[in-house]
């Protein structure tokens, strides 16, 4: 095959693009950049429908302007996307989608993030000659847990409908009626509650799929985001948290509004599962922020400082083998790396154990959903701490039979895991309990002393997950009260045992980490990049070796 079958070259705009064999027009423009070819109905995950006709453009020698992402790109194809034969279809098609939707934008729920109110304004159209009544749909309706449906805004792009056959196969959606009578709906006897029904409101390209969760709490533009990866599981989905922390066009304390999929074709592609997507309550509630040191039941207050002073008085006045130190694998390679030092190399003989069972249930499925439940197994597997077994058992057994006069817990609510009467049969043996807490629970409220950590959109870090991939997330909020990120804990006590720690972030941590560990190295903190690193090779070699 020669190479001009295999690479097509056309020009579009007076530029020459070079793509791949069976390439659409709109996906060489893209490609090529700085082309405005709108959309309504494509999407990059789905399959073409080529019906909305808001792509269209204008192709040299062809007879009317073609669907740009129905049409492939051919050998000396000569586009135009901005010629005024492709500005006046695409007005025309925009002014027949205003001619029955709702022009209710000041109290619509995507206002400001409509890809109809986007393309209407940029392409000067913003009134309709359209004069009877329009046709009136089905309102407010409630199709599943997340999502309601308003039947008059929608455009008919059928992208949700595709989702549901070609993506999450359960089919709820579909298109039914003729005409402007058309509309989408229910399938007889479905509701839309499969595992992944929020990402229909994410493909929706005007108001007419909104989430349950969202609609009314705040207008987009007031949103602040930053990238991170969901916490819910070992998958570790890439996403977006969504917050806001003014008081302007704000409902409720919560500074975390959405969870958001963001695009990376090696771990989640477009999507994320509802599980993790509206899993964010916990991180505004319930929150320990402050340090306390009970005695006799009484809190007393203090710095995080005086806090990790107090620990370490509790370390150096026990034997490390009557230690016990439970780690999470919700943690970061960061905390668990300087965690791994102080223990192993400063406090030799620790009963130290990071494999905890789920605080939920197992759930899986052959999509996303992992049925680890931790986000950063594997990174604890590739620093080669305690886990793959049953160590926590064994760490909680030593409490138990009273062998242990310090347990340190981290970032685990023990009575999620346990009867809350069991656990506190197994804590009565314990001198001192200390906690390094985020969230508020009936064993925090028990412990001798208690250091506020922060939660992972707090902070920023890296993770590996399932397949290997590390991950890098950043944060969205300022923590709450004194809480910090666990390696400051751990670097502070390095430091008061003679191993000072001069790391200012965690991009320092990272650095020694690369340095010390085989299958980091190389890698650096700026170059784990949007879309994460592959590992793979070197964890499964590390979880083999630990087991």
């Amino acid at each position: 095959m020669g190479a001009n079958s295999e690479m097509p070259k056309l020009t579009i705009d007076g530029k020459e693009v070079t793509v791949a064999d069976g390439a659409t027009v709109l996906q060489a423009a893209r490609q090529a950049g700085g082309f405005d070819v709108p959309t309504f109905c494509y999407h990059p995950g789905l399959s073409i429908a080529g019906n909305c006709r808001m792509c269209l453009v204008e192709v040299e020698k062809a007879p009317k302007p073609v669907a740009s992402c129905a049409t492939p790109a051919t050998e000396g194809m000569v586009v135009h996307t901005g010629s005024p034969k492709a500005k006046d279809a695409r007005k025309v098609v925009i002014e027949f989608l205003l001619a029955n939707h709702p022009l209710d934008c000041p109290i619509c729920d995507r206002a400001g993030e409509c890809v109809l109110q986007d393309n209407s304004m940029s392409n000067g159209v913003m009134a309709s000659r359209f004069e009877p009544e329009k046709v009136h749909k089905p309102k407010v309706q409630d199709i599943g847990p997340h999502v309601v449906l308003d039947a008059e805004r929608c455009i008919m792009c059928s992208r949700c409908v595709r989702f549901t056959d070609e993506v999450s196969h359960s089919h709820e959606l579909g298109i039914f009626g003729r005409g402007n009578s058309e509309q989408i709906g229910l399938a007889p006897g479905k509701v839309l509650d499969n595992p992944y029904s929020g990402n229909v409101v994410d493909l929706c390209p005007v108001g007419a799929l909104t989430a349950k969760e969202f609609r009314f709490k705040s207008r987009a533009w007031f949103l602040q985001k930053a990238d991170s990866v969901c916490p819910s599981c070992a998958r570790g989905c890439n996403i977006t948290v969504e917050t806001n922390t003014s008081r302007i066009n704000k409902v409720g304390d919560s500074r975390v509004y959405r969870f958001m999929p963001r695009h990376n074709p090696e771990v989640n592609d477009y999507w994320m599962c509802d599980e993790g997507r509206y899993r964010y309550a916990w991180i505004d509630q319930n929150r320990v922020t402050a340090a306390v040191r009970r005695s006799a039941g009484r809190p007393e207050r203090l710095t995080v400082d005086d806090a990790v002073a107090g620990l370490k008085r509790l370390l150096d006045g026990t034997k490390p083998a009557r230690t016990g130190v439970l780690l999470s694998r919700g943690s970061t390679l960061e905390d668990l790396y300087l965690a791994r030092d102080l223990f192993t190399a400063h406090l030799p003989g620790t009963h130290l154990a990071v494999d905890t069972p789920a605080d939920r249930p197992p759930t899986e499925d052959r999509f996303l959903v992992c049925g680890d439940k931790w986000p950063n197994t594997a990174g604890a597997d590739l620093l080669n701490l305690p886990g793959g077994g049953h160590e926590w058992v064994e760490v909680l057994g030593r409490a138990e039979r009273g062998e242990l006069d310090v347990l340190v817990v981290v970032g685990h609510d023990l009575s999620r895991i346990a009867p809350l009467a069991q656990i506190e049969d197994v804590l009565h043996h314990v001198k001192h309990l200390v906690v390094l807490a985020q969230n508020s629970s009936p064993v925090e409220k028990r412990a001798e002393l208690v250091i506020p950590t922060a939660v992972f959109a707090e902070r920023q870090g890296t993770w590996i997950n399932v397949a290997g991939r590390l991950q890098r997330f950043h944060a969205a909020l300022e923590p709450l009260g004194d809480a910090v990120p666990e390696w400051k804990i751990w670097r502070d006590l390095l430091g008061r045992y003679g191993a000072p720690w001069l790391a200012r972030d965690e991009a320092d941590v990272f650095k020694a980490m690369a340095a010390g560990v085989p299958a980091l190295k190389g890698l650096s903190w700026d170059g784990i990049g949007s879309g994460g690193v592959a590992v793979k090779a070197a964890v499964r070699a590390a979880a083999t070796a630990s087991r």
